[in-house]
């Protein structure tokens, strides 16, 4: 055996108790070799040969066992601290991180959901997602459970909502809500359900709420739609281009149709009509926590957006049949209840009006009035009622003010112009459920809460994107350990290398913490990143910068730690491969600044020179991130056989690095981007619905109530003559 063979093998003996901790072993090997090399140069220089020198040396270092034993006791209480923090690293860092990721992870489900509801990765409204209140609040307790569904034993939806109103039998609301379920089963032209039994509920209501037209305006729609026929003669185009038909009476059963018209004729002399739907929605909303999710907010507006509206089909269907009723009954000398039919129209809509809480009602009761007209004026027009009928055509006209002034603020192109403002600063939300609404209310709405949203949700998406791939990388990590485990046997088993907390700390405050502070300034405070734009308008920018912080974070947190530990081989003596070249280096981390760069000059839709970029340069950069990483896991997977110690080590060693910047992403980021939706979600102003705002949103609520107070002032102004 030659001289450094003699020493090697003299230090493994040495050593052999440490065997238990493979780094320290390495480590102390390798200063016990070199301080033997020492003594035998000395004894070298001193004119000795060499292999005398050797000999000198190790007789001088004294037994081997007695070596190993000293080294044993001077090292034990250190082998201790390593084991620790090993079992550590094994039974506590890398669980930790897993389960925080799948903490995190876990929030993408109801997210998932609730962006799928407004068609951002694609599906419908609903996307087949039971939106309820009940399914974002869950665990509510009994009674209130009760109050959003009723007795859940009930077979119908309507004897559910019944069991409510049975539960507090002198609740006006409650009975009101349960005819709002009741009515559709009996309602269309096609259904053949006994009337019997919603004839004798809204007969209850009506002693219930003996003041409310409600009860007789449903029950003369439903004996009207079985009693005629509604059939459409001819089809006139007006001056604004609409079309509007006109419709005859084909009578099936007069007697049923007499008693539906006397029903109508006794609702309009009631003070009031009230569906109470608003109270029930103000009452349901009222027993669920404000909103601190996203999925919360959507579940609010889609539970305001399902409430039914039954009433206003019999609105508009008895806004046909009553004024052709009524001129029948003129032509046959009945002129005075005739009259009362062909006016039935007005004191309605303004009952009607005045219980909307939705556009949708006020849209209806503006075709009643539009009906009242078409009807009521052609039909004293026959009648040779001149006066009359201007007098029918003058109501009209002033009660459908305050709604030409909001259609023709939409032809104006204000509504074109404010759809460019929600496709540039609005979300995708607002973009769903706005642009039907007056402009002029819309101007006075704060998009920015809502956009701002939902760049947080991306961004926790994007976070926990991150977390897969860290815990992915090391399960890559595990397997090539695995491999080299395999194909080298235990003479060549890989090494943890513990990493000492100076250097962590350098990979986890440059590699983690610094790119996602500059992240913040960048996308918060700078100015440049183009948070003022929504997603349909710059969505393909966010996803760029995402995958562009990723792949920073990736880069510098494997350079840093691959080189500490390829550092550390060094020192151990392990073989490590040939560094990259210096310039493919450079060229990745010029090609990384370049994109950041491309985020910068981003200012519009268009990415220098055209939309065709978008896609191009978002997924090609994804997919080179993901390249990258894959090539990394190969080299450490299948590199040369030479290095497979130095490639198992490094692998072994990254999976506590993985693990540690885990935990550090998922507690730097995902609390502060939890904050970021609820405050967001408690400054949005025009969205969620909630108990003082009752309507789909409170943009709609804020339109709703202008337009109501505009019909009740145009009424008051008719009224006293003006």
């Amino acid at each position: 055996m030659d001289a450094k063979g003699r020493i090697a093998q003299l230090a493994a003996d040495a050593t052999a108790g440490l065997r238990d901790d493979a780094e320290l072993r390495a480590d102390v090997r390798a200063e016990l070799a070199s301080h033997i090399e020492e003594a035998a140069a000395a004894h070298e220089a001193a004119g000795r040969g060499p292999d005398e020198a050797v000999e000198l040396a190790v007789k001088a270092f004294g037994p081997v066992a007695e070596v190993a034993a000293g080294l044993v006791e001077g090292n034990r209480r250190r082998m201790k601290r390593r084991a620790l923090a090993r079992l550590a690293v094994r039974a506590l860092l890398v669980p930790a991180a897993v389960v925080a990721t799948l903490v995190v992870c876990s929030r993408l489900v109801p997210l998932r959901g609730a962006l799928a509801a407004i068609g951002f990765l694609g599906g419908g409204w609903c996307d087949g997602q039971a939106w309820s209140l009940d399914s974002v609040a869950p665990g509510l307790p009994e009674d209130k459970a009760f109050v959003l569904h009723g007795d859940a034993a009930r077979p119908t939806d309507a004897e559910r909502q019944r069991s409510i109103w049975e539960a507090q039998p002198q609740s006006r609301m409650w009975f009101g809500n349960y005819i709002t379920h009741l009515v559709p089963e009996h309602q269309g032209a096609g259904s053949t359900a006994p009337l019997e039994r919603v004839e004798r509920e809204l007969r209850r209501g009506e002693q219930l709420d003996p003041d409310n037209a409600r009860y007789n305006v449903l029950l003369a729609g439903l004996w009207a739609e079985r009693a005629v026929e509604l059939q459409e003669e001819r089809t006139e185009t007006m001056p604004d281009d609409t079309k509007r038909p006109w419709h005859k009476l084909v009578v099936k059963d007069r007697a049923r149709l007499d008693r539906a018209m006397a029903e109508l004729l006794k609702g309009v002399g009631k003070p009031y009509y009230r569906t109470y739907s608003d109270d029930v929605l103000r009452e349901r909303l009222g027993l669920v926590a404000p909103v601190r999710r996203f999925e919360e907010q959507i579940a609010r507006i889609a539970w305001a957006a399902g409430i039914l509206l039954p009433d206003c089909a019999v609105q508009r269907e008895l806004a046909r049949v009553a004024p052709l009723y009524g001129e029948m009954l003129v032509a046959e000398g009945r002129g005075a209840e005739g009259q009362r039919l062909l006016d039935a129209w007005y004191p309605l809509v303004q009952k009607y009006n005045d219980d909307a809480f939705t556009l949708i009602e006020l849209l209806v009761g503006r075709a009643v009035v539009r009906l009242g007209e078409q009807y009521g004026a052609a039909a004293y027009e026959r009648l040779g009622e001149a006066e009359l009928a201007e007098r029918t055509r003058r109501r009209a006209q002033r009660l459908a003010r305050p709604f030409k002034g909001y259609l023709e603020r939409r032809r104006a192109g204000a509504s074109e112009a404010f759809e460019r403002e929600l496709l540039r600063s609005g979300s995708l939300l607002d973009g769903m459920l706005f642009p039907a609404l007056d402009p002029e209310v819309l101007h006075e709405i704060d998009l920015a809460p809502s956009r701002q949203l939902e760049h947080v949700l991306v961004e926790q998406a994007g976070v926990s994107v991150y977390l897969v791939a860290l815990v992915g990388l090391m399960a890559l990590s595990a397997a090539a350990v695995v491999r080299w485990r395999w194909a080298l046997g235990p003479s060549a088993a890989p090494m943890l290398l513990l990493p000492e907390w100076r250097t962590l700390a350098r990979v986890l405050v440059v590699g983690v913490l610094l790119p996602l502070g500059l992240y913040y300034v960048y996308t918060r405070w700078s100015g440049a990143a183009g948070r003022e734009f929504g997603l349909r308008y710059l969505g393909h920018r966010l996803l760029l910068e995402l995958v562009l912080l990723g792949t920073t974070i990736g880069l510098l947190a494997r350079s840093m730690a691959t080189g500490a530990i390829r550092r550390r081989c060094e020192a151990l003596g392990v073989e490590v491969p040939p560094r990259a070249a210096r310039w493919r280096r450079v060229a990745v981390w010029v090609g990384v600044a370049a994109l950041w760069g491309l985020c910068l000059a981003t200012r519009t839709d268009r990415m220098l020179g055209g939309p065709w970029m978008r896609s191009p340069v978002v997924w090609g950069t994804g997919v080179v991130a993901a390249g990258g990483a894959v090539v990394l896991a190969v080299r450490f997977v299948y590199g040369r056989r030479g290095y497979g110690r130095y490639c198992a080590t490094a692998a072994r060693s990254l999976v506590p690095v993985f693990a540690a910047a885990a935990l550090v992403l998922a507690a730097a980021a995902q609390p502060y981007l939890r904050a970021s939706e609820v405050r967001l979600l408690r400054a949005d102003s025009s969205l969620t619905s909630s108990s003082e705002f009752i309507s789909f949103t409170r943009a709609e609520a804020m339109m709703v109530e202008r337009l109501k107070a505009a019909v009740r002032q145009a009424a008051d102004e008719l009224a006293g003559g003006s």
